[in-house]
């Protein structure tokens, strides 16, 4: 899935977990981006794709494969591979929670961990939702995702919705993450409604998206079925005109358009 809908999916666990506690603003922005920066996160496993890979890390790291060669391979640093894992998501969650117990950040009320533990819970979580949102997509020459790295074994590569334009699963989720955010602002006196608020919300949303990938009716798993990858694209655009309409579409398509990631 693109970047900027896991982005913004990670953002919606963090504006969940943020609802979920008293605190101030700086804790609840806090945790927000925590969630925000694990969405995009996994990702981080592109830069073998990097013109300057070979020059910098392969270098000094002595790596026999190139950046390019790695990227679509099964190495642990490979696309999919250690940073698409439940461990990664575990393990830097709770190296997060380390740094902010070190810190002098204004964002936590004491030095122990289970006053960090919501940042924890916020990055782990909006990390998961990434790899969960890859494995509905096609498997590509991975077969899918590392997720319980260190196995060899990979799973989700569904194919049920294509790499990007997923307009209305983006729509979902920008739909969460705007009226969760504006949640965090309500009053101490109605804490309690947004924290029950916040959760529906969130518990809907995600059902609406998986309703919404898992009804697409069409398999784009082409490494598979060996349709052309520009067929499966189109019939990805033809889906999405059908679920928003023209108008939507249109607008969403122009967006896209103006957004400078693949989207």
């Amino acid at each position: 899935m693109d970047i900027l809908t896991h982005t913004l999916s990670g953002m919606a666990v963090g504006a969940l977990v943020a609802n979920q506690i008293n605190g101030s603003v700086y804790k609840k922005m806090g945790i927000l981006t925590a969630g925000t920066i694990a969405g995009a996160f996994p990702d981080i496993d592109v830069i073998t794709m990097w013109s300057g890979f070979d020059g910098t890390f392969g270098r000094w790291f002595g790596l026999e494969w190139t950046g390019r060669e790695a990227f679509g391979a099964k190495l642990w640093y490979s696309h999919h591979a250690f940073f698409h894992s439940l461990f990664a998501a575990v393990l830097f969650g709770l190296l997060l929670g380390c740094i902010i117990i070190l810190s002098k950040l204004p964002i936590k009320s004491s030095t122990n961990f289970k006053s960090t533990l919501p940042y924890v819970i916020a990055f782990t979580g909006g990390y998961i939702i990434h790899i969960l949102e890859d494995m509905a997509t096609p498997g590509g020459g991975w077969g899918g995702v590392a997720f319980w790295w260190p196995s060899k074994n990979y799973i989700g590569g569904l194919g049920e919705i294509w790499w990007w334009n997923n307009y209305d699963v983006f729509l979902i989720v920008t739909t969460v993450v705007l009226m969760n955010t504006a949640l965090l602002f309500l009053g101490k006196k109605i804490r309690s409604l947004a924290k029950k608020t916040s959760l529906a919300v969130f518990v809907i949303g995600f059902a609406l998206s998986v309703f919404q990938i898992k009804n697409r009716g069409f398999d784009f798993a082409y490494h598979k079925n060996k349709t052309p990858s520009s067929v499966c694209e189109q019939k990805s655009k033809e889906i999405q005109k059908q679920i928003l309409g023209n108008r939507t579409y249109n607008f969403m398509e122009w967006l896209d358009t103006q957004i400078p990631v693949p989207f």
